[in-house]
């Protein structure tokens, strides 16, 4: 099976949990998926079940591990958090079992108070902290350690003025804040 066949059928895999994320817009998304292909190599990618490789969908994730199915209760919570911004980092990484995650570290107490709001709502989480940041790519460890601290994005503001839901089957419904 070739990497366009598995997307496909990742894509509709059904998710565990519910979400919340920011969405970027499409100048800011264009900015970091250029940087992405200019600096990580296909070669340095891993594609399997726990990651897809380069990440397209641009965005930071409020909470994962959501019980809702349905957008109404995220809606109410949503109505507590007002626009805000975030502040984009330096180039991080999280380790996991067998690859990388290439990341942007986002700076935000409106984000991380966010995060608590939605919190309080029926949810599954395995990590003790919230660590906002935004996903670049999945790569073989080790392989892109050259790009660590790197301040390419650092600074850049991103204006908040909704949040997504994404159902465990991926509908998503944008919130307005």
């Amino acid at each position: 099976m070739d990497f366009k066949e598995w997307f496909l059928l990742e894509a509709k895999k059904e998710h565990s949990f519910s979400s919340t994320q920011i969405d970027f817009d499409a100048n800011d998304s264009k900015k970091i998926l250029s940087w992405s292909y200019r600096n990580i190599p296909q070669g340095k990618l891993v594609h399997n079940d726990n990651a897809e490789g380069r990440e397209t969908n641009i965005h930071v994730t409020v909470l994962y591990g959501l019980h809702a199915t349905t957008p109404e209760t995220i809606k109410k919570a949503a109505t507590k958090i007002k626009p805000f911004h975030i502040k984009l980092g330096k180039i991080s990484k999280f380790e996991a079992a067998g690859y990388d995650v290439i990341k942007i570290e986002i700076i935000s107490s409106d984000l991380m108070k966010a995060n608590k709001i939605m919190a309080k709502l029926s949810h599954t989480n395995k990590y003790k902290d919230y660590s906002p940041h935004c996903t670049i790519a999945y790569v073989k460890k080790g392989s892109c350690d050259h790009l660590l601290g790197k301040e390419v994005f650092k600074g850049l503001t991103i204006p908040v003025k909704s949040i997504t839901f994404s159902s465990k089957t991926r509908v998503k419904t944008k919130l307005p804040l």
